[in-house]
């Protein structure tokens, strides 16, 4: 410990002490608490050989040449014999250590007492060095501190006194790898502090007092001094951050901890804090923050760039699904035409669900995946995706077998969404099946003890490992064979199809043997009753009772021939416009019941059409659009538009919503 450290501490230990140095062990420091016990002044004692200024001090002068040799602590008792009430002079010494650790001085404490047991004189003077020494409390000095506890009840007043010096001590010695500092009970830095100096450059003049602030950036040292005043006054733990320039001018951010040393009387007989170099973690914390914004940024830019796409596959899908949607109820059409552009219907609107997988996983993702249950029949979902995955099937000699055995086949589903869970499933069987043959699918149906139904996907082909298993329903995951690139997707069927049946309350698993040993994939959903019977076929839709004056605005020329063709067959006079100057002017000119308007348009949006619209003359309106995000959703409604069909376009949902709309009063 330095010099100038030690007669600090010297200084303000509440019991008497001296530090003497040399061969001939003159007294180089005291106390005030010494000088009140020895009834002399510093000048009396300075300079002076301890032998000479202590009653019984020459009996310490071999101690004292012995801890030079040693480095170690030494106790000593002495008695007055020349005293009638037997004083008893109990001495505590311990060494001070230059750079190299050799004892290059002694201090000593100094006790004066009467009719105490020398054990009780030991356990005192182990606390004081415990609670003085330079080096941290060994590993034994705690032990002994814990064994002797309860035999030091009679010595609580001078265990009290103890106790705020080892706190001052304890607080600077969790923070020693830090800058510590001192501040006096009025919060005012005085005394040597040579962590701060060191760390600043600043002298001792100049960080006396408030000096301290100077070193602070001038953006942070009034709210600093402000926050310290405010804990000073309220005598409790002082927390903040501010920038300090360090010695060499550089501006660093710091924390601060700072905790009151409370004496015995209950006040404050000091400040000792800790400044802690936060800058690499502030700039570790801001390049988190940059990447955080980057990440947000690409995931945004991500999901409008997969919504441009999802909008540009499916404006081409528009007119074909219509088309055939139309053909289909065509009574004129032989009933196998008519079942083959059923079969071309819903492999359409499966494809438009194909392009609108890489949009749900971003809506899984959000936990917004949207599902629309209705009852349905899961036998017929079935038979469905076994037609359009059939084909596939018979090019690769791969027998598709349907056993649906299941009593119960109704649910409570979005036959959409589930049939696209059945052909994620019977895609990915038939995909990895090998070709040739008698090589069979089996899709079966039973019914558990719950009455759910349960659906099996059996293949005999690739199968998986072990390790994959637990993968397998990850996005982006194709297990082992993905490596092989000789399989296509994207891996995003699995991922979806869980988010789908479990947003459903059922269950998907899937299991495997092993490679080349097949896979079977089980979905189990609830059940409900079945409905009333139906008509089975699709009956054209009658004339509507009423006609409408539409105004279709469609920039896609096959999408807006088709649209203008079927709607007027049903009976509607319809006027077309390929922009949004178009749709304005023959707005203008005529009166409509209803528009029905894409949002992508040459010269404007949609939106900003149903605007200047709706203050020309308010017109219920329908809008198209390629884009069905959340976002797009809302932004429809706020500009007047009372639906919003995502493209391709459904007629039947078309005709439905025509058909609520209710014409104009001439």
């Amino acid at each position: 410990m330095p010099g100038s450290r030690a007669a600090m501490i010297i200084e303000r230990a509440p019991l008497p002490i001296v530090e003497v140095q040399g061969s001939a062990h003159r007294v180089s420091h005291v106390n005030s608490a010494f000088c009140r016990l020895l009834g002399k002044s510093r000048e009396d004692l300075i300079g002076k050989s301890f032998a000479d200024i202590v009653h019984g001090g020459d009996q310490c002068i071999p101690i004292l040449d012995r801890i030079y040799q040693t480095g170690e602590a030494v106790t000593h008792a002495h008695e007055d014999d020349s005293d009638p009430a037997s004083t008893l002079w109990l001495y505590a010494m311990w060494p001070t250590l230059d750079a190299n650790e050799q004892p290059v001085g002694v201090i000593i404490q100094l006790a004066k007492t009467a009719n105490l047991l020398q054990h009780t004189v030991a356990v005192n003077e182990a606390l004081l060095i415990a609670g003085l020494r330079q080096h941290e409390l060994t590993e034994d000095a705690v032990k002994l501190n814990e064994q002797l506890q309860a035999e030091i009840a009679e010595r609580r007043q001078t265990e009290e006194k103890l106790r705020g010096s080892e706190e001052r001590f304890r607080v600077a010695a969790l923070a020693v790898s830090n800058l510590i500092w001192t501040n006096n009970a009025e919060g005012m830095m005085e005394g040597e502090q040579p962590g701060w100096a060191q760390f600043t450059g600043q002298t001792l003049e100049e960080y006396q007092g408030y000096g301290w602030a100077q070193a602070v950036h001038p953006d942070d040292a009034h709210p600093t001094i402000h926050a310290w005043n405010a804990a000073v006054a309220e005598k409790r733990l002082f927390e903040f951050e501010h920038r300090v320039r360090r010695h060499d001018g550089a501006w660093r951010s710091c924390s601060i901890r700072a905790v009151p040393v409370i004496g015995g009387d209950g006040e404050i007989r000091e400040w000792v804090g800790v400044h802690n170099d936060i800058t690499e973690r502030k700039h570790s914390d801001e390049a988190l923050r940059l990447a955080m914004v980057e990440i947000e940024r690409a995931s945004r830019a991500k999901d409008d760039f997969l919504a441009a796409l999802s909008h540009e596959l499916r404006t081409p899908l528009t007119p074909v699904l219509m088309t055939a949607a139309a053909l289909e109820t065509d009574p004129s059409l032989s009933e196998d035409v008519r079942h083959q552009l059923s079969m071309m219907r819903r492999n359409i609107e499966l494809e438009a669900r194909l392009i609108d997988d890489l949009l749900d996983l971003t809506h899984i993702i959000r936990g917004k995946l949207s599902i629309a249950p209705v009852a349905s029949d899961i036998h017929l979902l079935l038979e469905h995706t076994h037609e359009i995955i059939h084909s596939d099937g018979l090019g690769k000699q791969v027998q598709i077998v349907l056993r649906l055995g299941a009593r119960r086949h109704h649910a409570l589903v979005d036959p959409t969404r589930i049939q696209q869970v059945f052909w994620n499933l019977l895609k990915n069987a038939v995909k990895f099946t090998p070709s040739g043959g008698s090589i069979s699918i089996i899709v079966s149906t039973t019914n558990d003890a719950d009455d759910r139904i349960v659906i099996s996907v059996q293949d005999n082909g690739l199968g998986m490992s072990a390790e994959t298993l637990p993968h397998i329903f990850n996005a982006f995951e194709q297990g082992a064979i993905a490596a092989q690139h000789r399989f296509g997707g994207l891996g995003l069927g699995l991922a979806i199809s869980q988010a789908i049946i479990t947003g459903h309350d059922g269950v998907i698993r899937g299991e495997s043997k092993g490679l080349n040993c097949g896979s079977t994939f089980t979905v189990v959903l609830p059940t409900i009753d079945a409905p009333a019977a139906s008509a089975s076929a699709r009956e054209p839709s009658e004339l509507p009772t009423r006609t409408l004056k539409l105004l279709i605005v469609e920039d896609h020329e096959a999408t807006r021939q088709v649209l203008q063709r079927l709607l007027t067959i049903k009976g509607h006079q319809v006027t077309t416009a390929g922009s949004v100057q178009e749709a304005l002017t023959i707005h203008r000119a005529e009166r409509f019941d209803a528009v029905i308007s894409d949002l992508g348009l040459p010269d404007g949006s949609g939106l900003d059409l149903m605007q200047q619209l709706q203050r020309q003359r308010p017109v219920p309106a329908i809008a198209l659009s390629g884009y069905g995000m959340e976002d797009d959703l809302r932004r429809t409604k706020e500009a007047g538009f009372f639906a919003h069909l995502v493209k391709p376009v459904n007629l039947d949902q078309l005709r439905q919503l025509i058909d609520q709309i209710t014409p104009s009063p001439p």
